[in-house]
């Protein structure tokens, strides 16, 4: 027969080695510019492939 202690507990005395936190500070968002900027080129990039290829079929 098997028997199961459901009242042993592990009890963790010690620090976490793991900090989930994010930094929150407002002078690091040099992740956002680039984001906003890598985003903007493509972005500019479609629009202008997208005119190029309409101004072909325009002369066709």
């Amino acid at each position: 027969m098997l028997f199961v202690d459901c009242n042993a507990f592990i009890l963790a005395d010690f620090p976490p080695t793991i900090v989930l936190n994010h930094p929150t500070s407002r002078k690091n968002r040099t992740g956002l510019i680039v984001g906003i900027v890598v985003g903007g080129g493509v972005l500019l990039i479609l629009l202008l492939l997208v005119f190029c290829i309409f101004q072909r079929r325009k002369k066709d």
